[in-house]
């Protein structure tokens, strides 16, 4: 046994202090440049891990043991719809746009599937941090797949996708502005063909960007727009932060139609090669 604590981890102009304490036993350890991932161990909350992943501080204390009861995955096998897709998110606005997306674009249902990276609430900052917790997620769904009994519809889903939210700062002639964006990415099984997309942004209020940097990024946008007493439960941050002409659900809708549209794009330029 080892026990380990690690407590500062730096990203360019901000610094975040994630302190934990891990013991781990009989682990197997594979490392590929900055990406840690320990296999069987225990995280200093007691509960079991398949993986321990760390990557510029963020890490998953564990990994859920199965992807969906079948029956939920046969009942979205719904009429008219040709196709699986597993969405690496619980959520149901999250899981809605992808539904809305696929079933229009390409005839597939959409599975929402939790997929914890084991990082509470955390907020990625910039598109580095933000795409890696997206290409995470699709990481983790996968090794879910994997685990699945062989006979589980869950096998026969045709795409992957994730997406994960994230702030994104900008400063131009002395002002700095935040804002909230997605990275979404998609998975094509059979080929191995992905595509990823980024969202439009919304431009967080300054009080809201005042109580993220209090909370040190720790905590989703959404509940500290409840916080500051500014956002209704089933109200998107989205709508409160443009005077309700954007929500989240067209935010994401554009963003997959963005990565579907590049997948699709792909396949059929390496389809017009082989022949």
């Amino acid at each position: 046994p080892h026990t380990h604590t690690h407590t500062t981890c730096h990203h360019h102009s901000h610094t975040r202090t994630c302190t934990y304490t891990h013991t781990r036993y009989n682990f197997i350890v594979a490392s590929a440049g900055t990406l840690l991932v320990v296999f069987g161990g225990y995280t200093s909350t007691g509960c079991s891990a398949d993986a321990y992943i760390c990557d510029q501080g963020m890490y998953a204390s564990s990994l859920a043991s199965s992807i969906a009861a079948d029956s939920e995955l046969e009942e979205n096998g719904k009429e008219g719809l040709s196709a699986l897709a597993l969405l690496s998110s619980a959520d149901a606005q999250e899981v809605s746009a992808a539904q809305e997306v696929f079933g229009r674009a390409m005839q597939v249902a959409v599975l929402g599937v939790e997929c914890d990276l084991g990082c509470g609430e955390w907020v990625p900052v910039g598109h580095d941090e933000t795409f890696g917790a997206a290409t995470q997620r699709l990481e983790l769904l996968q090794l879910q797949l994997s685990r699945a009994p062989e006979n589980s519809p869950a096998r026969r889903a045709t795409f992957l996708a994730s997406c994960h939210a994230g702030l994104l700062p900008v400063a131009s002639g002395g002002t700095e502005c935040w804002f909230i964006f997605y990275w979404v990415c998609v998975l094509n099984v059979s080929t191995g063909q992905r595509a990823s997309a980024m969202s439009a942004g919304v431009q967080l209020s300054a009080p809201l960007l005042a109580k993220a940097r209090e909370t040190r990024f720790t905590k989703s946008i959404s509940a500290l727009a409840r916080e500051v007493g500014g956002s209704a439960d089933g109200q998107d941050v989205q709508e409160l932060l443009t005077h309700r002409l954007m929500t989240l659900h067209a935010q994401l809708t554009e963003a997959w139609y963005s990565a579907i549209g590049a997948l699709l794009a792909a396949e059929a330029e390496a389809q017009a090669l082989a022949e």
